[in-house]
């Protein structure tokens, strides 16, 4: 019980300390302390001393103003940091009292955590490069390169805080960068094909509207030339039935002038049958010898014409035989 009193008031003085800074200070704080320990092979979290001007680099602050940060961790009774000179140098060794505080205090227990993971994340990272560069293994790319901007966008990772690790920060931040060019020239190359797909598809939408244009034009036309030529035909058609009509017309009403022209000569002619008989047959065969039957294509005319003269013939041979005339037919 006394322990775990005692665990909770480390942790609420070591809170104190740190709460009484503002928020600039508070992000620097952290620095200091993760850089002040590490998680061992076994996964123990364990001090790590740091020379001061090793936390210079770290955090880019004056040594004035890092021991400030640091007292407020020394004075007041707390005592979570010593700071220990070194022979024949200017420079400090910072380190921290004691292991239970990095136990005890949860806030810097879990400061050590981010830092582990952190450095985990780089070793991959740093082993990915190799790979990379030994041609057994490809960029960065999907969820696994999303996941790597967002690891360096948050840590802001630098040379000096990676050689707490190894030697190989600048391979590892060139194949990062590598991998992230990659993915953008390939998404400029999507947008392209994109933009391409999108231009032939208007193009093709234009041409179709274009061409259905044309088509309704054509039809149009089309039917406009159909309508004027039905009704050409349907005018030709009447006009050919009228001529008919007319020709036939003419044709009946010409028959029908001959044979009565023919029959009044005949009548006046048959008068003159006894003084003239020669001239009556002459008159006779003038009047019944139609030379334009062939141009009206009449054969009932003519059919007829030839029985009127036959009859008209008999009708005189019989007029002449009273009067003892014999005429050769």
């Amino acid at each position: 019980m006394a322990s775990g009193k005692l665990e909770n008031a480390l942790s609420i003085h070591a809170d104190e300390a740190f709460e009484q800074m503002n928020a600039e200070d508070q992000k620097h704080t952290k620095l200091i302390f993760q850089a002040l320990t590490k998680t061992d092979i076994g996964g123990r979290k364990i001090r790590r001393p740091a020379h001061l001007s090793e936390l210079h680099a770290i955090t880019g602050l004056a040594n004035e103003k890092l021991l400030k940060l640091i007292h407020c961790f020394i004075q007041d009774k707390r005592s979570f940091i010593v700071i220990n000179p070194i022979k024949r140098s200017d420079d400090l060794l910072i380190d921290i009292s004691h292991e239970s505080l990095i136990r005890r205090w949860k806030t810097l227990s879990e400061w050590v955590d981010e830092e582990n993971e952190a450095a985990k994340r780089y070793l991959r990272l740093s082993e990915d490069s190799a790979a990379f560069l030994q041609h057994k293994k490809d960029l960065l790319s999907g969820t696994e390169l999303a996941i790597t901007k967002e690891w360096r966008n948050q840590l802001k990772p630098t040379a000096i805080w990676a050689a707490r690790y190894n030697d190989q920060f600048e391979s590892t931040m060139d194949y990062i960068n590598k991998s992230i060019d990659f993915e953008n020239n390939q998404k400029l190359e999507q947008i392209r094909l994109l933009k391409k797909r999108k231009f032939k598809t208007r193009i093709f939408e234009v041409s179709i509207s274009i061409l259905a244009l044309v088509s309704i034009i054509a039809f149009i036309i089309a039917y406009s030339f159909y309508k004027t030529a039905s009704n050409n035909a349907a005018a030709a058609e009447t006009a050919k039935f009228e001529a008919t009509r007319s020709l036939n017309k003419f044709q009946e009403a010409q028959s029908h002038y001959f044979m009565s022209n023919a029959f009044s000569v005949a009548a006046k002619a048959d008068s003159l049958i006894i003084k003239y008989p020669l001239v009556y047959f002459d008159i006779l065969d003038s009047v019944f010898n139609v030379k334009d039957v062939n141009l009206m294509e009449n054969k009932l005319l003519v059919a007829e014409s030839k029985s009127k003269k036959d009859s008209l013939i008999r009708r005189a041979q019989e007029r002449l035989k009273k009067n003892k005339i014999t005429i050769a037919q």
